[in-house]
């Protein structure tokens, strides 16, 4: 999650498969100051760098969130535009306001999709529609690669003991299959040996956006 204020991008969040630190954060944000101009192009810099280590199996979107009615950006946009398009990386916007042209131009560059909010009531149906994974273009060729993934399984101690992922004593966690270090979340990457650790509902629901009913 990426916040824009003050003419500069700020990193909220990292790049997480758990959506439950991403809530924890944001909630954590009540009194946040957002006092300045809007940077459109600072975000997509910023992005475009979060998702630079995304593999090819992987998808790599944008969904950018505004309210604002102009950017102050210190460079060129549509040269930000034309990398985030070369790095496949589909940019879509859902706008608050008014319409802008440049995040009209975003969009159609990075095949991404453009929404307007007519209203209160409309805007938790314009996030719902991207919730689903977009279909991807039939010309885009994605190579197959195979990936390394444990399944832990939950323990429970008598003691508190250290997970790798915050760094804080629990009593419970789930166990790395592949070097017995200990998490407290899934899904997450072994800090230890990078092991991506799932649970089997996770992959039943990317099978499910693969091959729906």
């Amino acid at each position: 999650i990426i916040t824009s204020h003050g003419k500069k991008a700020h990193l909220l969040t990292d790049l997480s498969g758990n959506p439950l630190s991403q809530i924890r954060i944001l909630e954590a944000q009540v009194d946040i100051h957002t006092e300045g101009e809007f940077s459109l192009q600072n975000s997509l810099e910023m992005a475009r760098a979060s998702l630079h280590g995304v593999p090819e199996y992987g998808h790599r979107e944008v969904l950018v969130v505004m309210s604002a009615l102009s950017s102050c950006d210190p460079g060129d946009v549509y040269a930000t535009i034309a990398a985030m398009r070369a790095d496949n990386i589909r940019c879509s916007v859902v706008t608050l306001s008014a319409e802008m042209f440049v995040c009209r131009r975003l969009a159609q560059m990075t095949l991404g999709s453009y929404s307007v909010s007519a209203g209160p009531g409309a805007i938790s149906a314009l996030f719902s529609a991207h919730v689903a994974p977009p279909i991807v273009p039939g010309s885009t060729v994605k190579r197959r690669r195979w990936v390394y993934m444990g399944f832990p399984m939950q323990c429970s101690y008598n003691y508190p003991t250290l997970c790798q992922c915050h760094n804080r004593f629990s009593y419970e966690g789930y166990l790395c299959p592949r070097c017995k270090s200990r998490c407290c979340e899934l899904p997450t990457q072994c800090s230890v040996c990078n092991l991506t650790l799932v649970s089997s509902p996770h992959l039943a629901r990317s099978y499910h956006h693969l091959f729906p009913l």
